[in-house]
């Protein structure tokens, strides 16, 4: 069983290569990147792996920059949360102190 699965992705690896010769033959106009493109979202429409789908799509969202964006909103949103829980830590520091002097006011 392990080996016919071995042997199918032998034949798959063997299939993409032709893939990509084709590929590059048939698209000569496009740039590097252009052609490294289609070809992924070529090869993640072909596939039934849904592991190497998952792959080629992160692969591609790196190469089109995608991710960086994605980085990018990620740290813009931390930034704003910890401003967020800075400001409220100090509220909170303030409360403790008006609770404290209004405790001290009703002690005497």
């Amino acid at each position: 069983m392990q080996m016919n699965q071995k042997l199918k992705k032998e034949r798959e690896i063997e299939n993409y290569s032709e893939n990509i010769h084709t590929f590059n033959k048939n698209n000569k106009s496009q740039s590097d990147t252009a052609l490294v493109i289609d070809f992924l979202q070529e090869m993640a429409r072909k596939t039934t792996d849904s592991n190497l789908k998952y792959d080629l799509s992160k692969c591609l969202e790196i190469i089109q920059g995608k991710e960086n964006l994605e980085m990018t909103d990620l740290k813009d949103t931390l930034k704003l949360v910890l401003e967020e829980n800075e400001r409220l830590e100090k509220k909170n520091i303030e409360l403790m102190c008006d609770i404290q002097h209004l405790g001290g006011e009703i002690k005497d």
